[in-house]
């Protein structure tokens, strides 16, 4: 399309931006669409009705929604509605470009090299059992001996593309159907856009879970880019189009913040989700030109908006037993696609882990279902993780489990838990400088995700920086569940030797739901009993869940440790070991647990499991054997 001048600006519209002498400023394509139907009639009325058909492609777009898309290209415009230079608000009719409107003789070509123009952007016992289990598996990386230094990006590996760029993000979308109905499918995308790109391994991808938190922040992509240590972003719209879903990519330089390529890719529904395999292939060939792109090698097996609904539920469930119920729901539906059967098997693990399910019967679960996903995508990342997994919990055979974990991370460099859990594991066989490498690459592509605060936490534990844990803690308790940041701030005034924590304890009922008559009880009794009584009601609540659903014993192990019952605590950790609960690989290395370390029968546990003491050489590396194709 030809350029043309609005007022003193010169509008590029196959660039989606707007230049003057001051520089060039990139919109998002709803507001170039507006600024084109604008400009078809200057000086005249153009109703919201056609607005909303041309430029939404709908029949209804509510004024809300029309309103702060033109209140952005104001913005953009530097315009004020009050005195307007370029756009005139009509009320209860529409919108008029007062501003002139000029040819400009020269045709703009659209980049196909990486140039650029100019942008930006009562009483509960379940929450006992829940708050207990997270601590028991968060300190999974506590082992962190080796100093602070290093922020988020620290660890990124050197790679460098044939255009220079190291790591990308990718942004939450941004919905410009007027339809709010279809917002999970806008969020769901830059998740589904974020796994695809990792595949490739010539640059890094930073986690969905660390990007989702820019959602609607009106940060600049150069302020993001410096937070996320990342040199290359995508910014993704949905827009519709008659019966097609319209999908406009942009990817925008961290530092310069110029837009260097862009492209819509119009899909029916029904194809939407299998597109973003070609939007990522797409992509992966403008970031590094050595990496070959031919759209029709791009065909992938589609899902049905139905279908991908419940994919994208499932991902975003908050709880595991709701996670495993609808990825379950999800394979009933379509049994041939490897990507349910891999996260289920995921699922399946994350429970035994946890602790709220018969540990041997989650891993078989979940061994059975990444088998399936293996059958059909060799390439499973989250199969292969899970198989690791499984092998740990069964039988307790670290040598299979990293072979599988290190096939994880050769075919997906950018996969965060396959980085997690390899770490987990080298750190369980003494190898802690192997570890520290690995969890740092973790941090790298996940530097922000909601368990961020809980590994710096426990980096400060494996120091024993105790003082600075807690000041840590209070200042960073908004990114923990209140019964997690209160059971942590216990954990560590205890190894402060402080013993009167009674507000502490008071709140952390309160919090998990007592009743007034419980905490009218626990006022009068806690003088004469002090922390103990606490630790009896927790127990208490644990029993009563038992009689219901498994309990990890290394849950009531820990609450008899910190009553100074050693003989109960090894009777739980030893309980632990005959059902195999994979939260006791996990607690030989938590402080409730330092005055058993050097017992006889709890080191007898741990070599039992195979678990390495310190003193083990932290430089072996055990030869990978190779994997037979599933």
């Amino acid at each position: 399309m030809a350029k043309f001048s609005i007022g003193l600006w010169e509008i590029l519209p196959d660039a989606y931006a707007i230049r003057n002498s001051d520089g060039t400023q990139k919109l998002e394509p709803i507001q170039m669409e507006l600024l084109l139907h604008l400009a078809k009639t200057p000086r005249e009325i153009v109703y919201k009705e056609t607005l909303a058909k041309e430029v939404w492609k709908s029949e209804y777009v509510s004024d809300k929604v029309m309103a702060v898309s033109i209140c952005n290209l104001r913005k953009a415009l530097g315009d004020d509605a009050r005195e307007p230079q370029y756009i005139q608000t009509v009320p209860r009719k529409g919108y008029r470009l007062i501003a002139p409107v000029e040819p400009i003789e020269t045709e703009y070509q659209p980049k196909t090299q990486l140039e650029v123009p100019s942008g930006r952007r009562g009483f509960n016992p379940l929450w006992v059992a829940i708050g207990l289990a997270m601590i028991v598996a968060i300190p999974l990386l506590s082992w962190q001996k080796a100093g602070e230094s290093g922020g988020a990006g620290a660890a990124q590996a050197e790679k460098k593309t044939s255009n220079n760029y190291q790591s990308i993000a990718v942004l939450p979308f941004k919905n410009y159907t007027g339809r709010d109905q279809i917002d999970y499918l806008v969020d769901g995308s830059s998740h589904t856009l974020t796994s695809e790109l990792s595949k490739y391994s010539s640059f890094n991808v930073v986690s969905h879970t660390s990007t989702e938190q820019f959602k609607d922040d009106s940060r600049s992509i150069s302020e993001i880019s410096k937070i996320l240590k990342t040199d290359l972003f995508v910014e993704g719209f949905i827009s519709s189009e008659d019966q097609d879903i319209v999908i406009t990519i942009q990817l925008i330089d961290g530092l310069s913040e110029k837009n260097i390529w862009s492209r819509r890719f119009e899909r029916s529904w029904d194809e939407f989700y299998s597109a973003f395999k070609v939007i990522s292939a797409s992509i992966a060939h403008q970031v590094d030109r050595s990496i070959p792109f031919s759209e029709a090698d791009q065909l992938a097996s589609n899902l049905s908006t139905v279908s991908y609904k419940l994919l994208i539920q499932a991902r975003q469930a908050s709880g595991v037993p709701e996670r495993v119920e609808l990825f379950q729901e999800f394979v009933e539906q379509e049994p041939d696609f490897s990507v349910g059967w891999g996260e289920l098997s995921m699922a399946y693990s994350d429970q035994a882990i946890l602790g709220f399910t018969d540990p041997i019967q989650a891993a078989q679960k979940a061994r059975n279902a990444a088998e399936r996903a293996l059958v059909l995508d060799p390439n499973s990342i989250e199969a292969l993780v899970a198989l690791a997994t499984a092998h740990m919990t069964l039988n307790w055979d670290f040598e299979r489990a990293e072979d599988y974990l290190r096939l994880a991370v050769a075919r997906n460099p950018n996969h965060v838990r396959a980085h997690g859990v390899l770490s987990w594991h080298l750190f369980l066989r003494g190898r802690k400088t192997d570890a520290n490498e690995i969890f740092s690459r973790m941090q790298a592509l996940d530097p922000f995700s909601n368990s961020a605060a809980y590994f710096r936490f426990h980096r400060l534990l494996g120091n024993e920086k105790w003082n600075d844990a807690l000041a840590y803690l209070q200042e960073h308790e908004a990114e923990m569940s209140p019964t997690q940041s209160m059971m942590l701030e216990y954990a560590v005034r205890r190894r402060l030797g402080q013993t009167d924590l009674f507000n502490l304890t008071y709140r952390s009922l309160k919090a998990m739901g007592a009743d007034d008559e419980m905490l009218e009880n626990y006022k009068r009794d806690y003088p004469e009993r002090g922390n103990a009584l606490y630790h009896e009601i927790q127990l208490e609540s644990l029993h009563e869940l038992k009689a219901q659903m498994y309990i990890s014993p290394v849950q009531f192990a820990v609450h008899h440790c910190y009553m100074d019952q050693s003989e109960m605590a090894l009777q739980y950790i030893e309980q632990a070991f005959e059902t195999h609960s994979p939260q006791l690989l996990i607690a030989y290395s938590m402080p409730v647990f330092n005055e058993l370390r050097h017992h006889p029968r709890f080191v007898a546990v741990l070599r039992k499991i195979g678990v390495e003491d310190e003193s083990a050489d932290m430089g072996q590396h055990v030869a990978i054997r190779k994997l037979e194709e599933p």
